[in-house]
């Protein structure tokens, strides 16, 4: 992965893990497959639910502030 400001690296050792990328308003992490060009961009609430559980991503929506609707 070439060298961004948006990348996200592990805290002691400095190792990259993606880049912050935003799609349609939505935060996601951007990763690259190791010796090739593909690329995949992964939302929080995959990441989430594969750190919590399939729960995590209603329990974090539950708590963001809803968007108000105008018109």
């Amino acid at each position: 992965m070439k060298r961004s400001k948006n990348m996200i690296y592990t805290p002691r050792e400095h190792i990259p893990i993606g880049e912050s990328v935003e799609k349609d308003g939505e935060p996601m992490l951007r990763v690259k497959k190791q010796n090739t060009d593909v690329y995949e961009d992964v939302t929080i609430g995959t990441l989430l639910n594969g750190i919590y559980g399939k729960g995590a991503l209603q329990e974090v929506q539950a708590r963001r502030p809803q968007k108000q609707k105008t018109g």
